[in-house]
């Protein structure tokens, strides 16, 4: 994951994301309370006709380190 932020044409922070590439499809992940909030704004700046947005709710859980070697699966 690639951390970044989205911000607003004025330089302010709108929302602090992760970027993940799928294969032909990109990633973002954010605070869930900043969905819309970053829904709307991805919306606005989408150039090309061939980019679609959909919002998806998820628990992610991410492991690093030392820790994730340990683990055998997540209950």
């Amino acid at each position: 994951a690639l951390p970044s932020l989205v911000l607003t044409a004025k330089g302010k922070i709108c929302a602090p994301v992760a970027v993940w590439l799928d294969t032909e499809t990109l990633l973002v992940e954010t605070d869930p309370s900043l969905g819309e909030v970053l829904l709307g704004r991805l919306e606005r700046y989408a150039i090309a006709d061939d980019v679609t947005f959909t919002l998806e709710e998820a628990a992610p859980v991410h492991v690093f380190g030392p820790v994730a070697e340990s683990l055998d699966g997540l209950v």
